[in-house]
Order: structure tokens, then C-alpha cells, then sequence
């Protein structure tokens, strides 16, 4: 009987560590404000590839919704999918993107509006990961570069560690049930 306990909680520990689960990130900048999905699992310090893109507000006419949803496509400039960034712990540090093009930039379109936006962008063309801006892509090119802010919104906990942690805990009653 207690040999089967142990052998259920070590499958438990062993799904727990092959579980990984998705990070939500809040992004916003300029009056607009969305969600990045990306893989991974605590938060920390690392890349992240971006599974889904959404606008939940928009102070310039941006369509709300996602990339999932349909709302929004990846963007212009041959920056196809797959996204990613770099993120430091504190800040994105880099935006990376497939494609031929050297500008490190994730764009995302709504087709049924003109406003674009881009992260890791900055007015000439340039490339920051600190910025991001809407853009109407339009002749005038109006846009609204500034300073983005990205912070994690559901932190998972690493799997591992609470495995490790679960099999600490059911080691030390199973002595303690040995004793009594």
C-alpha cells in the first residue's frame, strides 16, 4: 500500500515537471495596452516566444482584440512569426522575429483598421526595445512612439521546484507515519 503512495507521488512529480505552462505579460505604451502570450513558465529572466498578441485598450482607434481571435495578423516588413524577446528580469532588452528584413521589430496589423503596432520601434527607423508606437500607415505616416512597459501578469511557478518540494514534503510524513 505505501509502496504504491510513493510510486503515485512520483508520477505526480514527474507530470508536474513536464508541465509548462503559458505567461501572460501586460504591454503598454502611449495610451494603448494589450497582452502578450508567450511559452515559458516564472517570468524571469530569459526569451520568450510570443504564442498570441492582444489590444484591450486603445486610445487611437486601435482594434481590439488578438492575433488568435483574427483581429490582428503579423505585421508587415517580412518580420514574420515566430516572435519572440529577450526579457531581463525587469525589461525587455530585445524583440527578435523571423523574416529578411534587419529591423528588430514585432508588427502586428489589424485588418480592419490602419492603426500597426510595433514594438521594438523608435521614430527614423530605428531600432530600441525600450520603444514601441501605433502607426496609421497611412502617406503621413502619423505614429505614436514611446516608451513601452512590459511586466508579467500571471507568474507561474517553476514545475520543477514544487515537485521537488511535494516529494520533500511527502518524504517527511511518510518517516513521520513510520514512527508513530
Amino acid at each position: 500500500m505505501l509502496s504504491k503512495k510513493i510510486l503515485a507521488l512520483a508520477a505526480l512529480a514527474a507530470i508536474a515537471q513536464s508541465a509548462q505552462a503559458d505567461i501572460v505579460w501586460n504591454w503598454s505604451f502611449a495610451g494603448e495596452t494589450g497582452q502578450f502570450v508567450t511559452d515559458g513558465t516564472g517570468g524571469g529572466a530569459g526569451t520568450y516566444n510570443v504564442i498570441d498578441f492582444s489590444v484591450t485598450s486603445s486610445a487611437v482607434g486601435g482594434t481590439l482584440g488578438s492575433l488568435l481571435g483574427g483581429q490582428y495578423t503579423d505585421g508587415q516588413f517580412v518580420t514574420d512569426m515566430p516572435y519572440s524577446f529577450v526579457y531581463n528580469g525587469s525589461a525587455v532588452t530585445q524583440w527578435l522575429h523571423s523574416g529578411a528584413n534587419s529591423f528588430d521589430w514585432l508588427t502586428f496589423d489589424s485588418p480592419t483598421s490602419s492603426i500597426s503596432y510595433f514594438f521594438g520601434w523608435d521614430s527614423g527607423n530605428l531600432n530600441d526595445p525600450t520603444k514601441a508606437a501605433w502607426w496609421t500607415g497611412n502617406a503621413a505616416g502619423q505614429h505614436g512612439a514611446a516608451t513601452v512597459t512590459v511586466t508579467v501578469a500571471n507568474a507561474v511557478p517553476e514545475p520543477t521546484p514544487l515537485a521537488l518540494l511535494a516529494l520533500g514534503l511527502a518524504g517527511l510524513a511518510l518517516q513521520a507515519r513510520r514512527r508513530t
